[in-house]
C-alpha cells in the first residue's frame, strides 16, 4: 500500500511540477514521465491485488464498528525491487525538490527582511532628522 501511495505522490509531483499554459488554467505535462509511472501504479496494483481488496474490506468492516480498533495490514511482497528502487528515487528527488524551493522561499524571505530592516532604519533617520529640524526651528524663535 505504501508504494501505492508513493506512485501516486510521484504522480501528483509530477503534475504540480507542469508548466502553466499562459492565460488558461491547463498545464503541460511530461507525458513521458507521467505514463511511466502509471505503468509502475498498474503494475503494484495488479501485483497486490490481494492485498487491496482485503485493505477495503477492513476499512469497510473498520467503518461499520462503533470502537476504533487498531487494523493491521501486512506489506506486500510481489513488489518488483526495480519498482519500489524507481519509487524510492522519486520520492527522494521530489524531497530534494521540496528542500530546495523551501531554501529558495527562506533566502528570499532574508532579503526581504533586510531590505525592511535598511528602510527602517533610514526611516528612523528621517524622523531624528525631522525631528532635530523642528528642535532648531523652535530654538531659533525663542532666541
Amino acid at each position: 500500500m505504501n508504494e501505492v501511495l508513493g506512485l501516486i505522490d510521484s504522480i501528483e509531483a509530477t503534475i504540480l511540477e507542469g508548466k502553466k499554459v499562459p492565460f488558461s488554467e491547463k498545464v503541460v505535462l511530461d507525458e513521458r514521465r507521467l505514463l511511466g509511472l502509471l505503468d509502475k501504479l498498474r503494475l503494484v496494483v495488479k501485483n497486490d491485488s490481494t492485498l487491496i481488496r482485503r485493505s477495503i474490506e477492513m476499512s469497510s468492516m473498520d467503518d461499520d464498528r462503533s470502537s476504533r480498533a487498531p487494523v493491521v495490514i501486512e506489506t506486500p511482497t510481489g513488489i518488483h525491487p526495480d519498482v519500489l528502487r524507481q519509487a524510492e528515487d522519486e520520492s527522494l528527488r521530489v524531497r530534494r525538490n521540496a528542500d530546495e524551493y523551501a531554501d529558495n522561499v527562506l533566502a528570499h524571505l532574508q532579503m526581504v527582511v533586510t531590505r525592511a530592516q535598511k528602510n527602517m532604519i533610514k526611516l528612523e533617520q528621517s524622523i531624528e532628522s525631522g525631528r532635530d529640524h523642528l528642535e532648531t526651528r523652535r530654538n531659533e524663535s525663542k532666541g
